[in-house]
């Protein structure tokens, strides 16, 4: 089975994380997109790639998240908002994989490990049933597939394809808003 990894990110950070992505975790990893915030963030990865044979030859695809509305991700409100148009971007710029692996740009990722996790579900995962996946657990003798510090979602490409629909995530979002006072309100009597 085919794994994609999307990273978002932002124009400040794509010289120094991209490039540390491409020499590290990314090496020779074909299926790796890099969402920033503008077409300013892609001309700077341009410019690094121009200097450097590490990245001209590396799998590591930039793009911009939200054309258009590069304040998305600007605080910690809006980046769920730049998450929705992630789920699309990656259709778009990565299509026809059977896994989307979702990460912030401070994650350093096991490849071999996640592909051995994608490899064993994959059989038994019928590919239009929508399914998640969860890859931080331990494996066999103790390696895990993930050092996390911030969120990851892994899901197949049914799963992507119904949160790249805006008509669903709005529905969604309408429910968490509506179902939030009772939240709110449970948290606060605990």
């Amino acid at each position: 089975p085919s794994l994609a990894i999307v990273v978002m990110s932002s124009d400040r950070k794509v010289d120094d994380l991209g490039r540390a992505m491409a020499e590290t975790w990314a090496l020779g990893v074909p299926d790796v997109l890099l969402l920033v915030d503008s077409a300013k963030g892609v001309s700077k990865w341009d410019k690094a790639r121009a200097r450097s044979e590490a990245l001209r030859g590396s799998g590591v695809v930039v793009a911009p998240c939200c054309p258009g509305n590069e304040s998305l991700g600007d605080n910690l409100i809006t980046s769920q908002y730049k998450l929705e148009h992630a789920f699309g971007r990656a259709l778009i710029h990565l299509p026809g994989r059977d896994y989307y692996l979702f990460t912030d740009d401070d994650t350093y990722w096991n490849v071999g490990l996640l592909r051995r996790l994608v490899a064993g579900a994959h059989p038994g995962l019928p590919a239009r049933v929508p399914t998640g996946l969860f890859p931080g657990f331990t494996h066999e003798r103790g390696a895990r597939a993930c050092e996390t510090s911030g969120p990851f979602l892994m899901f197949n490409r049914a799963l992507v394809a119904r949160f790249a629909d805006a008509a669903f995530v709005g529905r969604c979002r309408a429910l968490t808003i509506a179902c939030y006072p009772v939240y709110g309100a449970a948290v606060e009597a605990a």
